[in-house]
């Protein structure tokens, strides 16, 4: 299925973003603007872990945005509370409340 899609993206002349995990040194393609990265990379089967359920509220699934940062979703004003409450690093998002929009490698910090 998921070659299908790509195909049809292609033909459609359509771009499809890939999401590199640099840690892991995978990149995947990125087929729905709706999926989170969290949500990309547990479907990779990357074992994250998280006690909110892409609530984002825990926080377990903090990234750095390593290249790429104008191709992620805008920040809403909930993660940004919660990335200062916890005194995360500048640049830092939660992958469960963060969408891809174009070409991004990533860091997992608690991975």
């Amino acid at each position: 299925l998921t070659h299908l899609i790509v195909l049809q993206k292609q033909q459609a002349g359509k771009t499809i973003p890939t999401l590199t995990f640099k840690k892991l040194g995978k990149t995947v393609n990125v087929l729905s603007s709706l999926d989170t990265i969290y949500s990309i990379a547990e479907d990779e089967g990357f074992g994250l872990t998280g006690t909110c359920e892409g609530n984002g509220d825990c926080a377990l699934c903090t990234i750095e945005i390593v290249a790429g940062n104008e191709n992620i979703s805008p920040m809403e004003e909930d993660e940004a509370a919660i990335i200062k409450q916890l005194k995360k690093p500048e640049g830092c998002r939660l992958s469960c409340q963060s969408r891809v929009k174009g070409d991004m490698v990533v860091d997992f910090l608690e991975y």
